[in-house]
């Protein structure tokens, strides 16, 4: 079925903070939501390490807003959130819905996540 919510995360040499981000995202208890890694050319570990953590990974040109838009093309789902590398979620299940639903299934409903910069 097609997600909820697509993460584009912009990388560039991206291989120190890029785990961590990943990791949240796997613990924040979230079922249907892809993650999309979108490489600028990194000279690092940074898409091995995407690949590694089962995301996608698209190639685009250096610079944020080409990455940015070459994922919004790539995503699957109506709603985007875009997140940079080095942003950690705060909590393990840190993302609450803006209107509440309790059964989990409106696909009207959006989601905030407290964040801070690692």
């Amino acid at each position: 079925s097609r997600p909820r919510l697509s993460v584009v995360i912009p990388t560039w040499n991206e291989e120190e903070t890029l785990p961590r981000l990943l990791r949240d995202l796997r613990r924040s208890g979230k079922r249907h939501f892809e993650v999309i890694v979108v490489d600028g050319g990194s000279t690092d570990r940074t898409v091995e390490i995407a690949r590694r953590g089962g995301v996608r990974v698209v190639h685009a040109e250096r610079g944020r807003g080409r990455q940015l838009r070459a994922g919004a093309a790539a995503a699957h789902a109506r709603w985007l959130w875009f997140l940079h590398a080095d942003v950690r979620l705060t909590g393990r299940r840190s993302w609450r819905p803006v209107v509440p639903d309790p059964e989990g299934t409106d696909p009207r409903v959006a989601w905030y996540s407290p964040l801070r910069i690692a």
